[in-house]
């Protein structure tokens, strides 16, 4: 019996195999861009596929149907789906995992869908994207990374894939090409009519795909090694060569970058061979982030952090609004004896505070209201549990009078203690900006407030 979910407006519908390394920036990306729900079918995949789509299962974002089949993979896993869940949102788009869906100009796709009211489908055109001369895989995003794309007018770009009505859509024929009730059929941003093949113009005004064809050259080799979903036989390297398309620079889709890396500061612990909370699910540290203050574009970040186990916290890692931060100045095992005497069975109490000197980028320094700040506390390969704090909030603390009828410390507790739970909540079960929250025997709103 399936499961009754909320009807989404926007769901996404794909096949993957060992897409690891880029599948959080795509599923994080198109959440920014209006998807609320990922239909995700699992292709024999050997990386940590299964570990990253976890907490989005858990979250019932993601739906996820294991997939073992071998030949034509693609389409009858696109049916399996129309069969199951189509009726569960209005519109589908069926992409691939190297595929980024978004407009071109406005923010969220479905402002767009709403344009097409009585249409089966909507075929996007693809603009490919090339190597941009990477020969190894790049550090970071890789819509970040790779920005250079072939011309509009490069044949593969007239191919489309299609955000479809559920209503209206029967039965998948290719990744590209689906029937429709009353011989319905797909139409471009321009309400042209679309054969089972390409559109007859290439047209990106309103609606267009990122096509990572090739991402790197070591990548593309992978890609060749992998195999194809549709059919029973690995790519060629021509292929590839054809695609590896690199004369126009656009950075249309990094107006996104900003908000993409602010979800992944606070959700993506998993680089650089780090071990995650998420993973051993073990207090490792506990401290605060007691004081912040911005003086000549430095910023001092004081606190407090002592080790749980066994492993000495070496340093942290540092984000800030987003962006992570590398080169600043830290001090660690500052004599603390307000520590020690409040926590005197702590071991490592007696030196545990500890100073960030951060110079601010030019951004940071001339627009810093309510800026996220996150610390993540190492202890060699290890994340200690996370410190978040908000400089110059914008969102005023209740009166300290307020706050002394229940036998508090005053606002500055308040706040600190807010931000305390916050991180708590991210780290321990995985909280994300769209949950919803019942904050049952609320208190102060200590909670609340830093929700």
């Amino acid at each position: 019996m399936n499961q009754v979910r909320k009807k989404a407006t926007l769901s996404l519908c794909a096949i993957m195999k060992n897409e690891g390394p880029y599948l959080r920036e795509w599923l994080e990306f198109h959440k920014l861009v209006g998807v609320e729900r990922f239909y995700l079918y699992n292709n024999n995949s050997t990386d940590r596929t299964l570990d990253i789509v976890r907490p989005y299962r858990e979250n019932h974002e993601v739906v996820l149907t294991n997939w073992p089949v071998q030949n034509g993979q693609q389409m009858k896993a696109y049916n399996h789906f129309l069969q199951k869940y189509k009726n569960e949102s209005k519109w589908i788009a069926f992409i691939d995992l190297d595929e980024f869906l978004f407009p071109t100009e406005k923010n969220d796709l479905r402002e767009i869908l709403e344009e097409f009211p009585d249409v089966p489908a909507i075929g996007v055109n693809w603009l490919i994207f090339g190597t941009s001369g990477y020969e190894k895989k790049p550090k970071g995003l890789q819509i970040e990374n790779f920005t250079k794309r072939a011309k509009e007018d490069f044949k593969a770009n007239l191919n489309f894939k299609c955000i479809v009505r559920s209503e209206f859509t029967i039965e998948c024929m290719t990744p590209h090409h689906f029937v429709y009730v009353n011989d319905g059929v797909a139409v471009s941003e321009n309400y042209e009519k679309l054969s089972a093949k390409v559109s007859p113009q290439h047209s990106v005004k309103k609606l267009r795909i990122n096509h990572y064809f090739t991402r790197s050259m070591e990548e593309s080799l992978n890609k060749i090694k992998r195999g194809r979903a549709t059919v029973n036989h690995k790519r060629k390297i021509g292929e590839l060569k054809y695609h590896d398309r690199n004369e126009v620079e656009d950075l249309t889709i990094q107006r996104y970058i900003p908000k993409l890396k602010k979800s992944l500061a606070v959700f993506e612990r998993e680089k650089d061979g780090v071990t995650t909370l998420e993973e051993s699910n073990s207090l490792l540290t506990i401290g605060n982030l007691g004081k912040v203050v911005l003086e000549n574009q430095i910023l001092q970040l004081t606190g407090w952090i002592v080790s749980l186990i066994l492993i000495p916290v070496s340093g942290f890692k540092v984000w800030i609004g987003g962006e992570e931060y590398k080169d600043f100045k830290q001090t660690l095992g500052i004599k603390s004896p307000r520590i020690k005497k409040a926590r005197p069975r702590l071991k490592g109490a007696e030196k545990a505070r500890f100073c960030l000197e951060i110079p601010l980028n030019k951004i940071h320094r001339e627009s810093y209201q309510d800026l996220l700040i996150i610390l993540i506390p190492m202890l060699g390969n290890f994340e200690g549990s996370v410190l978040i704090d908000v400089f110059n909030p914008s969102r005023k603390v209740p009166s300290e009078e307020y706050i002394s009828q229940i036998d508090r410390n005053g606002s500055v507790d308040f706040q600190s203690n807010a931000f305390k739970w916050l991180g708590y909540l991210i780290q321990r079960i995985g909280l994300k900006p769209t949950d919803s929250i019942l904050d049952i025997g609320c208190g102060i709103g200590e909670v609340a407030y830093g929700l």
